[in-house]
């Protein structure tokens, strides 16, 4: 089942890069190439966990609609310009996600928010850390 869920991931991502010009091919320009790395990995021991697995057999077509609609929707957010605006777009895609199923996605949602935030900059916080606190000795 993994293995099914795993080509219907690779399928939906490949077909959303092609039908779509501005698919991101690189890492973000908001994301440091580690952040990415982590991101992948992260993501990809959620994928791995299927939610649909534990699902009754009539409901996991719709359950594997639900998922792919969601990595279809949070795979778009990467074209976004900056990190908070790609965390604005995910937390639509969550929202959705929880609406069509929250019972057997909640898990997997909560997971894949963790993975998310490997992809902000952990120097870009350092540097915003460093201004505030400039700012407040001026």
């Amino acid at each position: 089942m993994r293995l099914v869920a795993l080509l219907i991931l690779i399928s939906i991502i490949g077909i959303e890069a092609q039908s779509s010009a501005s698919a991101p091919t690189t890492v973000p320009n908001w994301a440091s190439s580690q952040g990415f790395t982590d991101f992948g990995n992260c993501s990809k021991a959620a994928i791995n966990n299927d939610p649909c697995q534990s699902v009754a057999s009539g409901s996991q077509t719709q359950c594997q609609t639900n998922g792919g609609n969601y990595l279809i929707c949070y795979t778009a957010c990467l074209n976004q310009a900056s990190y908070s605006s790609f965390r604005t777009c995910t937390n639509a895609c969550d929202s959705t996600l929880k609406t069509a199923d929250s019972t057997t996605f909640s898990g997997f949602i909560t997971t894949m928010d963790t993975c998310f935030s490997k992809l902000s900059s952990k120097l870009l916080t350092l540097y915003v850390l460093v201004f505030a606190i400039f700012g407040l000795l001026i």
